[in-house]
């Protein structure tokens, strides 16, 4: 079979070394020998051949189509590229056709990486001796780490999407690391073998790489200086570096020992309609959940990257106050009110010792906070514990997290928090709800959980473009993925729950509305933060485009601890979610953007309200009479890109009269 061996472009030259070189050993190209030359996107990869002459192609593939990495025709700034999703591999073996490298060794691989969370470039075939290329670990979590049999050099943090040229060298004289032929680190080396090859995954097929490669060279021994610096130019034309994407930033709110209590748990996230972030928490004299807590807040006016002091909302006296659940009000009598429920249990008890009904010392309580000045100062605590439990249960929880109004029919107004009692020992998520901006509350019927194993608490709500409600709870003592139900009459009551299709772990995570067509985008998502295994830690964020339907590829925002989290839309460039960092040392707020979420997939640039100011229809520069004449001359009409449908819906109704006003003045 003859090979083409002299790859180039018409603005890229040829390779600087042919097939003769005395120390090639394997030269695989994207856009050369995939499945024997004949791939077309979308392709299954079921072969990549190596194109050196020397035969040592990867012909092994696992058994299960899903395993099977992909071929895109120009995935990578117009080049071809063999494409991984964290599940994907291929291999030589260490037998006549790859051999043993027990000398030095230089390997060169034009790459983009998706995600920093352990995976592995290449790694050796067999674990009696490896070298390998993978982003991060446990010690160095999210760094560049080479392998060199016996020892791991961890170097600069992982520059997810974005194109790089790697250049390893493993030797006698040490380890060497270089990203587009700059000198990156450097160690000491033991020089292990390399024992066949792995491409995208570790020798036991775990730690896939979430990334795309379109070179992968392998020369046995040490090249000159001149000889791999001609070889990284000629790299780095063909795959030139992009830019570094914004990635995500990191500010932790509230730090154990700082601010005046110990230990800090149970985080809650909300931005106001103001655009002022409030973060709330459990304030702790100890890690226990029931260590005589108090509700804890900082604001913030900068979208999160400073906050102010700690501010004590309620210390329940002896007693224990937890969960903070937060929601507010968008029009009515109380418009713009914040409202906060907790729950207080009684000093020197837990969920075990506590009696059911409203009235004693023993009970556990449902507490009400508001403000209206944008968090500034709050109520005097209220205690809504007969509209929120049942008076013959004993063991009651809200939330943790975030409430929700509803902003359809049925009940449009109505502010619902999610609830969870435990009745024989078993719990049940529930909801409580006002029609009246949160002076009173009633609740409704339990789940029926009959039809899934283990229980349902720690829940919270998001609600549907349909009007019905979506209940997301942990899934306690039961299968690791997440349990659901629905809704259709405001949380009243509830269709059985259900499997979804959300990994998780026993512990709370948070589900929200993060485009909504009522505000003027085009696109309907939701957000979930949570778990992308059984433990807590690999904190991933993942977003819906089909109403919860299904999730897509999630992006790892955390991979150390990461337990409860609540996630919020700050501004239209901006995510947070606020989670409890590894053994609860802290809660840190993550802040990121739909384009870092979807690696560049989506964003949210020019769609509805971050768009150009839709609402001055007429671009005079400001939203003013002329713009509400052009609506109310258009009112009650079907149209199809009409400037008057502000919202994109068809026509022009009351929703695009709302939208005009709150865009009201210089835009």
């Amino acid at each position: 079979m003859l090979y083409v061996v002299l790859v180039s472009s018409s603005l890229v030259g040829p390779a600087p070394f042919d097939t003769d070189h005395p120390m090639l050993h394997a030269w695989f190209e994207a856009g050369e020998g995939v499945n024997d030359g004949t791939a077309v996107d979308g392709d299954a990869v079921l072969n990549w051949l190596d194109i050196s002459g020397h035969e040592r192609h990867l012909v092994r593939t696992d058994a299960q189509p899903d395993r099977h990495a992909t071929w895109f025709g120009d995935a990578m700034e117009g080049n071809p590229v063999v494409s991984f999703d964290g599940n994907d591999y291929i291999w030589c073996e260490p037998d006549s056709t790859w051999g043993t490298l027990d000398g030095n060794k230089t390997i060169f691989v034009a790459l983009r990486c998706d995600v920093a969370d352990g995976g592995y470039v290449f790694d050796s075939y067999t674990y009696a001796g490896r070298n390998a290329l993978f982003t991060g670990q446990n010690a160095n979590p999210q760094e560049w780490c080479m392998y060199d049999g016996t020892n791991v050099m961890g170097s600069s943090i992982v520059t997810t999407d974005a194109v790089r040229v790697h250049t390893i060298e493993i030797s006698d004289t040490g380890m060497r690391h270089r990203i587009g032929g700059a000198l990156i680190d450097e160690s000491p080396c033991d020089n292990g073998s390399m024992i066949g090859v792995l491409v995208g995954s570790r020798y036991n097929l775990a730690n896939g790489l979430n990334g795309d490669i379109g070179t992968f060279l392998v020369f046995n021994g040490t090249l000159p200086d001149s000889e791999r610096q001609a070889i990284e130019s000629w790299l780095n034309d063909r795959y030139p570096a992009t830019e570094v994407p914004d990635q995500p930033e990191f500010v932790t709110v509230f730090q154990n020992g700082e601010g005046g209590w110990p230990q800090y748990r149970i985080p809650s996230l909300l931005t106001t309609q103001q655009g002022t972030v409030l973060a709330f928490a459990e304030g702790r004299t100890s890690l226990g959940d029931n260590a005589q807590n108090d509700i804890v807040m900082r604001r913030s006016t900068d979208g999160g990257r400073t906050w102010g002091t700690h501010v004590l909302l309620d210390d329940a006296g002896g007693n224990c106050a937890n969960n903070p659940t937060l929601v507010q009000v968008s029009g009515g009598l109380h418009a713009g009110r914040i409202i906060m429920m907790y729950l207080t249990i009684p000093d020197g008890c837990h969920l075990g010792c506590v009696s059911p009904g409203y009235v004693g010392d023993w009970i556990i309580r449902i507490m009400k906070m508001h403000s209206d000045d944008d968090g500034l100062t709050w109520s005097a605590p209220v205690d809504v514990t007969p509209g929120c439990k049942r008076e013959t249960t004993a063991d009651v929880m809200i939330g943790p997290g975030l409430g929700i109004e509803k902003r359809r029919s049925p009940f449009t107004g109505r502010l619902v928090m999610p609830l969870a009692e435990r009745v024989g020992g078993h719990w049940y998520a529930y909801a409580a709800w006002s029609d009246d901006g949160g002076n009173t509350w009633q609740f409704g019927q339990n789940i029926d959980d009959t039809l899934v194993s283990g229980m349902m608490n720690e829940d919270q709500l998001v609600e549907l473009t349909d009007g019905r409600l979506l209940m997301n709870t942990r899934h306690y003592g039961g299968d690791p993925n997440r349990l659901e139900a629905h809704s259709t009459d405001g949380g009243a009551t509830w269709g059985p729950a259900y499997l979804s299709n959300l990994p998780g772990t026993a512990c709370m995570a948070s589900i929200i509305r993060l485009t909504d067509p009522l505000d003027g985008f085009t696109t309907p998502r939701l957000l979930y933060s949570g778990h992308a295994n059984n433990g807590r830690d690999e904190g991933t964020i993942w977003v819906s485009y089909d109403e919860g339907t299904s999730w897509g590829s999630g992006r790892l925002l955390e991979p150390g601890g990461f337990a409860y989290s609540v996630a919020q839309v700050i501004d239209c460039e901006t995510i947070g979610v606020l989670y409890e960092t590894t053994n609860y040392a802290s809660i840190r707020l993550g802040v990121f953007s739909l384009e870092w979420q979807s690696a560049d997939a989506d964003t949210l640039e020019g769609e509805g309200p971050c768009g150009s100011c839709v609402t001055d229809i007429n671009d005079s520069g400001e939203t003013d009479v002329d713009d509400l004449l052009q609506v109310l001359g258009a009112f009650g009409t079907t149209c199809t890109d009409c400037p008057a449908d502000i919202d994109d819906s068809g026509d022009v109704a009351v929703n695009d009269l709302l939208l005009l006003i709150s865009g009201w003045g210089p835009c």
